[in-house]
């Protein structure tokens, strides 16, 4: 998709989340709207395409009808000129008005996109904030903090006690070297 192309790590980082919570129902969701703003990419890429031809054909048009009116004027020839040249006014004008509205199309377009990103990271934040709490909330019912405080202590402790038991052995080793 080149409409939000790398800006999707948000959106593809909560289909993983979906993926991992089982919520397959709303990641085909997502997905299928990830597909409906890829088809309209390409549909918009069309209609330019299809744009630019149509204002090549009518400057070729505009072109020949320019060299007509250079070329000896008939009396019978000059009405038919006179309206071609005003009906191919009209379709540039038609033409310019279709640009602009497909332009604004595909504005709104990307605009979808990066609400769309920007809601999937609103999601993501939350999720891992939520795991955060209860990530916390297991550890105090668990009394962990409580646990490491302790552990800290105790190694702390027995590591007076080695150096103590390391201070005898030395004194006993200086006594029996003595």
């Amino acid at each position: 998709m080149d409409i939000i192309g790398e800006n999707l790590n948000n959106v593809k980082e909560l289909m993983n989340i979906l993926e991992m919570c089982n919520k397959s129902t709303e990641k085909c969701q997502i997905h299928m709207l990830l597909e409906k703003i890829d088809e309209m990419e390409n549909n918009y890429q069309t209609l330019l395409q299809e744009l630019e031809s149509a204002e090549m054909i009518l400057n070729s048009m505009q072109l020949d009808s320019l060299l007509q009116t250079q070329a000896p004027i008939k009396a019978n020839n000059i009405i038919p000129i006179m309206e071609a040249t005003q009906e191919a006014a009209q379709v540039v004008n038609n033409m310019k008005e279709v640009r602009i509205h497909t332009e604004k199309m595909y504005q709104n377009l990307q605009n979808i996109g990066k609400d769309l990103n920007a809601g999937a990271k609103l999601i993501v934040t939350e999720y891992k904030d939520i795991g955060r709490i209860v990530l916390n909330n297991v550890c105090i019912f668990l009394g962990i903090e409580e646990k490491m405080i302790y552990l800290q202590d105790d190694a702390r402790s027995n590591e007076q006690v080695m150096k103590m038991a390391a201070e005898k052995i030395e004194r006993s080793a200086e006594k029996l070297l003595n």
